[in-house]
């Protein structure tokens, strides 16, 4: 079951390339994240323009995004926050000097798992960031018609959907709604089913209704506290 709350930190190197970068993470920030009791497991996503439909552009210059699953509603207000280690035995420098990073936290609001596989870390996420108008209407549209069709899109494992908390500090404030929508592979982007999921009235309607919004597509590098370490096959 995923945790009810989640730390989003997207980022990017800066002064060090982007395999250093990853190990950081893997090896070193998030086993740290976990010791302090912060978070209880975490994955690193790289951002991939490797699928059907894909832009022709990089859109995004924060191409990692590190998901932290916590039981905490503000994670960084917590007691263990401070011990987190701001130097580095993997970096060259600390790591604010290696890299830019802008950090976010969400609730979880639904859990859609029709497949009943659980919190197996996916190879491959979809990030849909939405915010709209009538958002009651937007609701109803995702609980009632939309993750029902894109469940059908090949490779659906599961789909979360969360609310953004408050702003953090001097980071910047997120689209209000994300989804989390994990895949076992992208074979299915830019298919007929990809393409019905938003073509109802529906979903023209929501669309219609869009303040801001923003897709994208990661692949796994690294995830921990989840068993054996694995990366992406895709």
């Amino acid at each position: 079951m995923p945790s009810p709350y989640i730390l989003v930190a997207n980022s990017r190197a800066t002064t060090v390339d982007d395999d250093l970068w990853s190990k950081f993470y893997s090896e070193e920030h998030i086993p740290d994240v976990i010791s302090c009791g912060v978070a209880t497991k975490g994955l690193v996503y790289k951002e991939t323009f490797d699928y059907p439909g894909a832009p022709p552009t990089k859109r995004e210059p924060l191409n990692f995004t590190v998901i932290y699953q916590s039981p905490h509603q503000r994670p960084l207000s917590t007691p263990g926050a401070a011990k987190i280690r701001h130097d580095s035995d993997v970096l060259p420098r600390p790591s604010l000097e290696c890299g830019e990073v802008d950090v976010r936290q969400y609730e979880l609001i639904q859990e859609y798992d029709p497949l009943k596989t659980g919190d197996d870390p996916a190879p491959v996420i979809l990030w849909v960031e939405i915010e709209v108008g009538d958002e009651e209407d937007m609701d109803q549209w995702y609980r009632k018609e939309h993750l029902d069709m894109v469940a059908k899109i090949p490779g659906h494992r599961r789909s979360l959907r969360y609310k953004a908390g408050n702003k953090i500090g001097g980071m910047t404030q997120p689209i209000k709604y994300l989804g989390v929508n994990d895949f076992d592979t992208v074979d299915g982007f830019g298919g007929k089913e990809f393409a019905e999921s938003a073509a109802t009235e529906w979903a023209k309607k929501v669309k219609g209704d869009v303040k801001a919004a923003k897709m994208r597509v990661f692949k796994l590098e690294r995830a921990v506290g989840y068993g054996e370490p694995r990366t992406a096959k895709i």
